[in-house]
């Protein structure tokens, strides 16, 4: 029993290693400065993707950037100079879709984080953050990961949100403690 955990805590850990190290940390730079660029920072993803980016929002909020999810009350309204960054291993989505379009149409910019560098969404992206992974509808052993549908795209999101976090401390000059400052205190 303890011989099957070791070995899918080991297969996990370098499904993750190896779609960690197939990034292109070009397209991660990239989208560092459109966030530092942009006015307002919004996030949007759907299912476990959607919670990724409502980190990354809370992450930058902590930062002092200003940053919202989309559609929650008290987002702002988005404008010209904002910024949009999606979350989608498939880009399919519909709702995902029409958001990019409207931040378009508003004359935002934006940042697509998804395993389809063909998806309709990525037409519409500034820039683009491609992730070697299955979405949730491919087999995942057809694509090398023992993880059911899309684990090993969010894992690998959840971490490209992280490093640009740390990368965006060292370009705002930003300490974890000023950081704190800034952290939920009524909890």
């Amino acid at each position: 029993m303890m011989e099957t955990m070791e070995k899918f805590r080991d297969l996990i850990i370098e499904e993750i290693n190896v779609a960690v190290a197939a990034l292109d940390l070009n397209e991660l730079q990239t989208a560092v400065k459109e966030i530092i660029d942009a006015d307002h920072v919004f996030c949007d993803g759907l299912g476990r993707s959607g919670l990724v980016v409502s980190g990354f929002a809370m992450r930058l909020g902590q930062m002092g950037k200003e940053s919202a999810l989309v559609g929650e009350a008290t987002a702002p309204a988005f404008e010209k100079g904002d910024l949009l960054l999606l979350c989608t291993a498939s880009g399919s989505s519909p709702t995902l879709l029409h958001h990019a379009e409207q931040a378009k149409a508003y004359g935002g910019k934006v940042i697509l984080i998804t395993g389809r560098g063909d998806s309709p969404v990525a037409g519409l992206a500034d820039a683009l953050i491609l992730v070697h992974a299955p979405d949730k509808d491919q087999s995942g052993r057809q694509k090398g990961s023992i993880q059911p549908m899309g684990s090993l795209f969010e894992q690998t999101a959840q971490l490209i949100c992280d490093i640009m976090s740390v990368k965006l401390m060292e370009e705002l000059e930003l300490t974890s403690e000023e950081m704190r400052r800034r952290h939920a205190n009524i909890e």
